[in-house]
């Protein structure tokens, strides 16, 4: 994926997981640590995982009953 400045630090609410993920991971070689501005937001983390868990909850019953 591809964003501009902006648009990285405006999707904190659209991708919580990932972001607190890179955040954890992360390694600055050079210039301005823009996961550093981040704030992920509890609700935010709470929506994106209920959204995901939810998702594969309905594939799954979806596969157990055949279709």
């Amino acid at each position: 994926m591809i964003f501009t400045v902006s648009e990285f630090l405006s999707s904190d609410d659209v991708f919580p997981i990932e972001y607190l993920d890179m955040k954890d991971g992360h390694k600055l070689l050079y210039g301005r640590d823009f996961l550093s501005e981040i704030n992920v937001s509890d609700a935010n983390l709470r929506h994106e995982c209920e959204f995901d868990l939810r998702s594969k909850l309905l594939k799954l019953r979806a596969k157990l009953s055949g279709a």
